[in-house]
């Protein structure tokens, strides 16, 4: 199974893992999932963390290395889910929630998350 972890899903995985639904703990951990971050999410938190919403203990620089040793595949973002960000609904402000949507949609994956909102997009969602 091809997850997609929504960037707070990726922060709870590295912090407190305790956060995480069962069903998403154990998607994460199966041996047969391939689990992704979204550079994306690497974008979200450099700019969380340049405006003060965000801390981490890990140097910036080191996240994409860190995200390969945690097991996990840095998924690149794609043109085809940029382009579906403009033919989605505006049912989610976020732009970066709307662009792991696309991304989901295009590489067929299961987005991890417990936003309720993103239920209201054809996307499949796993929490």
């Amino acid at each position: 199974m091809k997850l997609l972890l929504d960037t707070n899903v990726f922060l709870w995985c590295l912090s407190d893992v305790g956060k995480l639904s069962a069903a998403a703990q154990n998607a994460i951990m199966a041996k047969n999932s391939t689990v992704c971050v979204s550079q994306v999410s690497l974008l979200e938190i450099q700019i969380k963390i340049g405006i003060g919403k965000l801390q981490m203990d890990i140097d910036l620089q080191n996240l994409p290395e860190f995200i390969e040793q945690s097991g996990f595949i840095l998924l690149q973002l794609s043109t085809e889910a940029i382009l579906l960000w403009s033919k989605l609904p505006m049912h989610h402000k976020d732009p970066f929630d709307r662009l792991l949507i696309g991304e989901s949609i295009h590489s067929s994956a299961r987005l991890v998350t417990p936003d309720k909102q993103i239920r209201r997009y054809p996307v499949n969602v796993l929490w």
